[in-house]
């Protein structure tokens, strides 16, 4: 069994959100075990979550106020679930993730950017 822990700046009906619902529900359940993390406490999907067997958890940040202490105990989360890998949506939680992921030891990362518009210059 593959243990993922999603870490996610919320659990909105927003795109990259409903995104990872999609993911979770489609993973083979036999194979895949998975957790979501909301840096916020914006959990307006955590039902759709945790109805497909996805367990949710919330670190209750605010937008506006960095706080170095959900670092470390998202760290510490880590460290108790031993998710084989960590996959981070969104550019907070990418942030945050990795430094957490890093102070828990050596899980790996994967990070993911979700963009409706794409600027080339």
């Amino acid at each position: 069994m593959i243990k993922v822990m999603h870490i996610i700046t919320t659990l909105g009906p927003a795109g990259a959100e409903n995104m990872l619902c999609r993911i979770v529900a489609g993973m083979d359940r036999t194979r895949f075990e998975n957790e979501a993390v909301s840096l916020t406490g914006i959990l307006d999907l955590a039902e759709k979550m945790e109805s497909i067997g996805v367990g949710v958890r919330t670190l209750g940040m605010k937008k506006t106020i960095p706080n170095p202490l959900a670092v470390m105990r998202l760290a510490r989360w880590i460290r108790e679930s031993k998710p084989d890998v960590i996959h981070t949506w969104m550019y907070h939680a990418n942030l945050i993730g990795t430094l957490a992921a890093r102070l828990a030891g050596h899980t790996p990362v994967v990070w993911s950017i979700h963009h409706n518009a794409l600027i080339l210059i």
